[in-house]
C-alpha cells in the first residue's frame, strides 16, 4: 500500500529501510544514499555515479527533495520490483555483489550496469516480466515493448515513461 506520510523526502527515507533497499540494486554494497529515478532503484555513491556517467537520472536521498510522485513511484518500485525487472533471468539466488576489494571496482560496475541496464541480458520476456510481477497481488503494471521477432530483446520503457507506464496503480 502506498504510503500516506505527508512529506515525500521522508516518504523516500522510510522506503529506504525495507530489506531490499538496505543494499545498493546493482553492487550490493550497504547504505545506499542515492536512487537512480529512471529505474526507481536504491543505489551507492560509486553507482550513483556510473549511472550519472550514463545520462540516468540519480537523486540524493538525505540531500535533495521529492515530489509526491516521485515518492509514490519509488514505493511501488524499490530494488525488490527492479530485481524482477531487470535480472529476472539472472540464475543465482544471490545478485553479484562488486566489493571494493575487486580490482578496478568502477570498471567493473560501468560493465555490470551495460549489461544490465543496456544490452538488458537479464531481462525476462514481456510474459514472463508480467507473471511475476502480478503475482504479487498485481501492483505493478510491468511492460516491455518487443523488439522485433526476438522477445528476450524487449526494451523496457524508460524515462517519464518508465514512471509514468512501470508504476501505475492498476
Amino acid at each position: 500500500p502506498e504510503n500516506t506520510m505527508s512529506d515525500p523526502s521522508s516518504r523516500v527515507r522510510e522506503r529506504r529501510k525495507k530489506k531490499a533497499n538496505r543494499r545498493c540494486f546493482d553492487c550490493r554494497a550497504r547504505g545506499p544514499n542515492y536512487v537512480c529515478m529512471d529505474f526507481a532503484t536504491f543505489v551507492c555513491t560509486d553507482c550513483s555515479g556510473v549511472h550519472r556517467e550514463f545520462g540516468h537520472r540519480v537523486k540524493s536521498i538525505n540531500m535533495s527533495s521529492f515530489t509526491s510522485q516521485e515518492a509514490s513511484m519509488l514505493e511501488r518500485g524499490g530494488n525488490d520490483v527492479a530485481r524482477e525487472i531487470w535480472m529476472g533471468r539472472w540464475k543465482g539466488k544471490l545478485l553479484p555483489t562488486i566489493k571494493d576489494s575487486d580490482g578496478d571496482r568502477l570498471e567493473k560496475i560501468r560493465s555490470h550496469i551495460t549489461r544490465k541496464y543496456i544490452d538488458k541480458k537479464w531481462v525476462p520476456d514481456p510474459t514472463t516480466a508480467k507473471r511475476h510481477a502480478f503475482a504479487r497481488g498485481g501492483r505493478h503494471r510491468i511492460q516491455l515493448q518487443p523488439s522485433g521477432e526476438n522477445p528476450s530483446a524487449a526494451k523496457p520503457f524508460l524515462g517519464k515513461t518508465w514512471t509514468n507506464n512501470f508504476f501505475k496503480k492498476q
